[in-house]
């Protein structure tokens, strides 16, 4: 069995937001594909999914309170952490980030 948690492209990036998800693919070293991209690779890899759940309406409020907590707790400020959060929270707000949560059991 497996669980895991991560972003997803809730949709196709409109040209405003294309270049946003640009830089935070870049900042984040990754690249953000659709859930259905995920759901095949593990059905592709003999996994038969039993939890799927979109979490994305907390990604907004969660990712909020990180970095409320993180301003309250450090009085270093990390400039690329920073944007990165920035354009996650921009990408989350348009609708164009989403966050979902998969447990999927594997046949035999």
């Amino acid at each position: 069995m497996i669980a895991f948690e991560d972003l997803y492209l809730r949709r196709t990036a409109e040209v405003g937001t294309r270049e946003v998800l640009v830089r935070f693919e870049a900042d984040s070293m990754s690249k953000v594909v659709g859930l259905q991209k995920w759901k095949q690779i593990l059905t592709n890899s003999s996994f038969s999914i039993t939890t799927e759940e979109d979490l994305s309406h907390e990604l907004l409020s969660e990712e909020r309170k990180l970095t409320r907590t993180e301003n309250a707790i450090s009085s270093e400020k990390n400039p690329q952490e920073r944007e990165k959060t920035n354009l996650l929270l921009e990408l989350a707000e348009r609708g164009t980030l989403g966050y979902f949560r998969l447990v999927a059991k594997r046949h035999g």
